[in-house]
């Protein structure tokens, strides 16, 4: 008996979708319902000419990007809404493209996840009056999230190919669970003006600072996790090049070189939280160490331990090349210095005399 199924006829219109052809449907589907393929370019000049760029930013919803023309705008670059994975809300330029933001505190301002800013330069120096501290805004580039208070994150903030210089306090700030950062290939240099130029008591003047202090937290830790730092040349003639707080782990430093930190208690790069990764870096005339370790003690959980520290290069730096204040690190090899072997120092009484000032209240400015 010959097999039932021998015998069926197929009507030829029902025939199955070779594989290949419905993979190919699939992904034309996918990409005719991506917010990339209706993705514009809003072209934005300083000089008034078209619209301007908080029109422009108004207007750029995820895919889209904002093309910033040479020129200096005079305001502040601030987000609107989100991007989204993978088709982010773009603010490109060349270098020639200069964002000062004359009349706010801050030039760059996100609040919202997956936003890309590459190419174009930050400019802190706002006014012409060397002598007023107002002619610095405060900070440059400005990354907040939604903080403690709430379980969202802000996720996917990108800065590559940048100019950052001449800022009051911090060049770079990611704050209040900002998340999977890429700050990556940019320039940064001359932060802290506030503090290290018109000598105030203050050592505010990071490059890149991740996270809050333990001294200033109002509703438990910052955690601003799983962040890269990488391929970035920073000279701060401030503070630290990259300052990593309590809470903050998971975030790796790589590749980066570091240049002209000025103070004595602290390093080229720091860590206060736990968990971190230096790891092929140079730091090249810092006044304090190459890679300080450690954090304060809070609600008896002692921050600033479990950190990496692993291929990196030291030159003239002031305090040995690694300075580690408590225990319990992670890997800690392979670091070269210009004389040899690298110093390993721990706690001194500069540090305890740091550590008992924070603890009656005084801290930086967030």
């Amino acid at each position: 008996m010959a097999c039932c199924h021998s015998e069926k006829k197929t009507n030829s219109s029902s025939l199955p979708v070779p594989r290949l052809l419905r993979s190919a449907l699939l992904l034309l589907l996918l990409l005719v319902l991506s917010p990339s393929a209706f993705a514009v370019t809003y072209n934005v000049s300083a000089d008034g000419d078209g619209i301007d760029l908080y029109e422009a930013m108004d207007l750029a919803e995820a895919g889209d990007t904002v093309n910033l023309q040479n020129g200096t705008y005079d305001s502040a670059l601030v987000s609107i809404r989100d991007g989204e994975f993978g088709s982010p809300i773009t603010v490109a330029g060349g270098p020639g493209a200069i964002i000062k933001g004359s009349s706010s505190s801050r030039s760059v301002f996100i609040t919202h996840s997956f936003i890309t800013l590459k190419g174009f330069s930050v400019e802190g120096k706002i006014g012409s009056n060397d002598t007023d501290q107002a002619s610095w805004v405060n900070k440059c580039v400005y990354v907040e999230g939604p903080g403690a208070n709430s379980s969202a994150v802000l996720d996917g903030f990108v800065m590559e190919d940048m100019v950052v210089q001449n800022c009051g306090g911090e060049c770079v700030r990611l704050k209040d669970s900002v998340v999977n950062a890429q700050v990556t290939g940019n320039t940064i240099s001359n932060c802290g003006v506030h503090d290290y130029m018109f000598n105030s008591e203050d050592k505010n003047g990071e490059g890149v600072y991740i996270g809050t202090s333990s001294t200033q937290w109002t509703n438990g830790e910052d955690t601003c996790n799983g962040n890269v730092v990488s391929r970035n040349l920073i000279s701060t003639s401030g503070n630290e090049c990259v300052d990593i707080k309590e809470g903050s782990s998971g975030n790796v430093i790589e590749d980066n070189f570091c240049s002209d930190q000025l103070d004595a208690e602290s390093g080229c790069y720091d860590s206060r939280g736990d968990g971190n990764t230096f790891r092929y870096n140079v730091g090249s005339e810092c006044t304090g160490a190459g890679v300080r370790l450690g954090g304060w003690e809070v609600d008896g959980h002692q921050y600033g331990v479990n950190n990496s520290v692993y291929g990196n290069d030291f030159y003239a730096v002031g305090v040995g090349a690694l300075k580690v204040l408590v225990g319990e690190q992670g890997d800690i090899c392979g670091n070269t210095c210009e004389e040899g072997s690298c110093s390993l120092t721990g706690d001194d009484e500069s540090e305890r005399r740091d550590r008992r000032r924070l603890r009656g209240g005084a801290g930086r400015a967030s």
